[in-house]
Formats: structure tokens, C-alpha cells, sequence
């Protein structure tokens, strides 16, 4: 793990942001460990703890497109979306009134059921930094490819995409604060599913941030778009 450099809002500049990438037992253990945490103190301060991370076998890199001959976390007939952070950043940063935040995801119309929201997360004292969100839904969609290769024909690539929304608590409802999109298309053109894409977040506030996703619906892009070539 690393003190990971980026580019902060002026109102975020005494954060700290650290990236734990990933963890190798020395020597190897017969059973490794399936969660870890992190103690740490600065100077003088209180010490701290963070939250307990669940370690998964390393099979994805955190890269543009996933490794060329890996296995695909989601197959023919499922598309799987992951959102694993957060980025709070610009106006939706200095608004004090929105602090609890969540995420939703959805697929174009008629391709799959709605997918359910992640978990909510609140915004640092400070208002900027990365939340960590650790979101995974993989659709099914259950006969439904010839609505995903219709979304494909079209010619705005909007109409193929994955929509994230990010929503605040704003009195006794919610705001939609942020949204962002993927398209179905890039994944096409890498000839790979994505992992780890940082996409930007924009709304009425303006820039409000960015979400790191990944994508893997490659493999029933194919078979939609092969199966809807068969029918004609």
C-alpha cells in the first residue's frame, strides 16, 4: 500500500488519502487471511482504525481492461457492474447540507430489473476525498438480448450504456446530486471488459466528482449482437 498523489479540492487539502493495492502473506500461508485492517497515528493525534477490508484472491488487475485470457468475472446472459469508490469533489464537496451519499446503477430500459443501491456513505469532515463503496450486482439478463443488441443499433451511445447515479439525503428525501455513464461500446472497441475506470461524475452542482467502475459485459455484448445477426 501507498500514499496515492491526486488532485484535491481546495477544501479537501488536509486529507489523506491511502490506497491498500494488495496483501502477500511472508512466507505463504496455509490459510491467509480474509479480512484486514489498518491502525495508525499521526504525531501526537488520537490514534485510528479503519474499517475492516474483506481480501479476495487476486484475479483483476485495478487497469484500463481486464488481462487478455482471463476468465470473465460475468458471462453469457449477465452483465456485472462494480463500483468500488467514490470520489466527492467540487460543489458537492463544500455543501455541508449533503453528506449521506449513495449510489445507484442502472442498465437502458427493458434489458434487465433494476439493480439495488449501494450502501450509504458519508462525506469526511472536510467534505472531499474518496469513500470507499465496495458495490458488486451482476444483471441477468434472462432472455432479455434482444433488447441489449437493439441499444447497441443505436446511434447514440448513451442508449447502450451502464447510468450511475449518485443520490444525497436532502430533508425527509433525496437529491440527485451526480450522474455518469459507460458505454457499452468502449468495451467493444478495447475488445475487453473494463476494470478500475474512473468516470466523472456532473449534475446541477456541476463537477461533483467521480466513481471508479468496472464493467464486464463483454461476452453478452457478443452473443447479443451475434444472436440478433442469426434472427436476421
Amino acid at each position: 500500500w501507498w500514499a496515492a498523489e491526486e488532485d484535491w479540492d481546495p477544501d479537501a487539502t488536509h486529507n489523506i488519502l491511502t490506497q491498500f493495492i494488495s496483501y502477500t502473506p511472508a512466507p505463504p500461508a496455509a490459510t491467509p487471511p480474509s479480512s484486514l485492517l489498518l491502525s495508525f497515528q499521526f504525531y501526537t493525534f488520537e490514534p485510528r482504525t479503519t474499517p475492516r477490508a474483506l481480501l479476495q484472491p487476486a484475479d483483476l488487475s485495478a487497469s484500463r481492461t481486464a488481462p487478455a485470457g482471463a476468465a470473465p468475472p460475468a458471462g453469457i446472459g449477465q452483465i456485472r457492474v462494480e463500483v468500488s469508490s467514490l470520489r466527492v469533489g467540487g460543489a458537492l464537496a463544500r455543501e455541508p447540507s449533503l453528506g449521506e451519499l449513495w449510489v445507484e446503477v442502472a442498465l437502458p430500459s427493458g434489458i434487465s430489473a433494476p439493480a439495488p443501491p449501494s450502501k450509504r456513505v458519508r462525506k469526511a469532515a472536510g467534505g472531499g476525498g474518496r469513500l470507499p463503496l465496495g458495490y458488486v450486482h451482476t444483471f441477468s439478463l434472462s432472455g432479455r438480448e434482444p433488447a441489449l443488441a437493439a441499444a447497441l443499433r443505436s446511434n447514440r451511445e448513451s442508449d447502450a450504456a451502464v447510468r450511475f447515479s449518485v443520490k444525497a439525503a436532502h430533508g425527509r428525501g433525496e437529491r440527485l446530486v451526480g450522474e455518469a455513464e459507460f458505454s457499452f461500446h468502449a468495451l467493444k472497441r478495447d475488445g475487453a471488459d473494463a476494470a478500475g475506470v474512473e468516470v466523472p461524475l456532473h449534475g446541477a452542482l456541476g463537477d461533483v466528482g467521480s466513481l471508479g467502475v468496472s464493467v464486464y459485459a463483454l461476452a453478452a455484448v457478443r452473443a447479443a449482437e451475434a444472436g440478433a445477426s442469426e434472427v436476421r
